[in-house]
């Protein structure tokens, strides 16, 4: 599952196609994240992963209507 949008992620599209796995950082390295830590990897789409950018995953959406 992509931690970014919430798909799933097929793992056998070559390592090019925009919906690939790709490994995000939760905290970009070149913002100071630890390459090496395990709670700072995450499972993404390579489009979602590349939107992102080195930008903090902000809020999660909001499902409800009623604000």
């Amino acid at each position: 599952m992509c931690w970014l949008c919430g798909q799933g992620i097929e793992m056998s599209l070559p390592i090019n196609h925009p919906y690939a796995w790709t490994i995000d950082h939760v905290t970009s390295l070149s913002l100071g994240g630890d390459p090496l830590d395990l709670n700072n990897i995450r499972e993404a789409h390579r489009t979602c992963n590349s939107s992102r950018g080195n930008r903090a995953p902000g809020p999660p959406p909001r499902n409800s209507r009623r604000w």
